[in-house]
């Protein structure tokens, strides 16, 4: 400690300046008088008092200032967010926090003197037991989660988190330990783990319910195979027969019409060279019409179920194909074309060409007669998927026929034109077998712009193939 002149320490000759300030002066002479002299005594004894007064006055406030920091840390303590318990090596509560008893909903005079256990749910008893042993086995902070079983008979669900606190000689015999209800976090994680189950159940139910769809429109495609087209091969068969019969008649007609009256050689003339060959030709019409229906069910079903071959597709390269197909028609009615930058795809080759040739074709045909028709196919990247626009300034649908468009048999435009209505019908089952979906939006008058997506994940469930379509320039 640091000397004064004096010989006192350094903090006894503050102290003792202050006392001498607090007596207001130093009688003259005392300090030279000799240490006997009752004068000088007198003069110390009150010198000692005055600090003693100090000291005493300075105590005083750090009592104070002692017992608001308890107080503080006592608050801190008791109101902390988490409850804290301190337990012996046997899990006996010695201390815990008003939280604490919050949590267990025990008042603290009675939880305090208790094992920590008695307020556990029994089927927890052996996760706690294993918990302490190895914070006092190991000397490192435990977790563990399990449920508060209170008086009233709720349950808390809770989450330790126990260190052992250090003994001044040998091994440690208590434990600090920190409880947090994670009561309302468990009940939303549940919840989270039952939605994704229903989630999950309901997925599985809509494909259980798809491939029995498929099946159906499998086993459809089978009957449409041979139930239906064997009554059209017998209509065929006979149509041909009655054809026969025809011309036999007609043969012997000229011999038969003298022997009959001017009413019945009419009758007879009008049947077998009009009605009769007219009617054959309707017939044969219906049979091969209704044999075009049939191949179109069935190529529907097999682009249902045909294995996809996925790739690397520039869909970029495949427009510019498909547009030279579409070449003489182009020119013909005098179509600009605008092709924006096109992404590659992870798609089958094949359906691709059949997807864009499709709206392509129908682009095409929605077109007015007279003026210039424009196209324009240009695409989007989503995070999940891709999207393809053809647009087109042709003559529009109507709202209300909107929804038809992707109707089996359904054709846009004249009924006249050929084809069977299945083109759309195609592109929706193709498209969709891509993990896409396929919609129109149309303003009469104005166009018509149909798109169709590609999912992305695809190329993470198949590997990827070179695409020789890819390396085309």
């Amino acid at each position: 400690m640091r000397q004064s002149r004096s010989g006192y320490p350094a903090t006894l000759h503050a102290l003792r300046q202050r006392a001498e300030a607090a007596l207001q002066q130093t009688p003259p002479g005392v300090i030279e008088s000799p240490e006997g002299d009752p004068q000088r005594l007198l003069y110390e004894l009150q010198l000692h008092q005055a600090e003693l007064a100090i000291q005493n006055e300075e105590l005083r406030q750090r009592q104070i200032e002692i017992t608001a920091a308890h107080d503080k840390y006592a608050a801190l303590y008791d109101f902390a967010p988490v409850g804290y318990v301190t337990l012996d090596a046997r899990g006996t509560i010695l201390e815990a926090n008003l939280t604490a008893t919050t949590l267990s909903g025990v008042p603290r005079s009675m939880l305090v003197g208790i094992p920590l256990a008695h307020r556990i749910a029994r089927d927890d008893q052996d996760t706690f037991y294993f918990h302490r042993r190895r914070v006092f086995e190991t000397h490192t902070a435990q977790t563990c989660d399990l449920r508060l079983q209170r008086p009233d008979g709720t349950v808390c669900v809770a989450h330790l988190e126990s260190c052992a606190i250090a003994g001044e000689a040998g091994p440690a015999r208590q434990c600090l330990t920190a409880l947090s209800d994670i009561t309302a976090r468990k009940q939303a994680a549940e919840a989270l783990q039952a939605a994704h189950d229903e989630l999950e159940q309901r997925v599985l139910e809509r494909t259980t319910t798809l491939a029995t769809a498929y099946e159906e429109i499998k086993r459809f495609a089978d009957v449409v195979s041979h139930d239906l087209r064997a009554p059209l091969i017998n209509v065929q068969g006979f149509t041909n027969e009655l054809a026969q019969a025809c011309e036999v008649l007609q043969a012997v007609l000229p011999t038969a019409l003298p022997s009959l009256d001017n009413a019945q050689r009419a009758a007879v003339t009008t049947a077998l060279e009009g009605d009769i060959p007219e009617a054959l030709g309707f017939i044969r019409a219906g049979v091969v019409r209704m044999n075009e229906l049939l191949e179109a069910v069935l190529t529907l079903s097999r682009m249902g179920h045909r294995p996809l071959h996925y790739e690397v597709v520039d869909v970029e390269t495949l427009v510019q194909q498909c547009l030279q197909t579409l070449a003489h028609q182009l020119r013909e009615r005098q179509v600009g074309v605008i092709v924006a930058p096109l992404p590659q795809v992870h798609a089958d080759s094949l359906a691709m060409t059949q997807i864009i040739s499709n709206l392509l074709s129908n682009a095409i045909n929605a077109l007015v007669p007279g003026r210039p028709g424009e196209l324009r196919i240009t695409a989007a990247a989503g995070p999940e998927t891709v999207a393809f626009h053809i647009q087109d300034n042709g003559r529009g649908i109507a709202a209300d026929d909107i929804p038809k468009v992707f109707e089996m048999f359904r054709r846009l435009g004249s009924q006249e034109a050929a084809g069977e209505g299945m083109g759309l019908v195609y592109v929706r089952t193709l498209v969709r077998r891509h993990g896409g979906d396929v919609e129109c939006q149309s303003t009469p008058g104005v166009g018509t712009t149909f798109t169709f997506t590609i999912a992305k994940h695809l190329a993470e469930s198949h590997p990827p193939q070179h695409s020789a379509g890819a390396a085309m320039p």
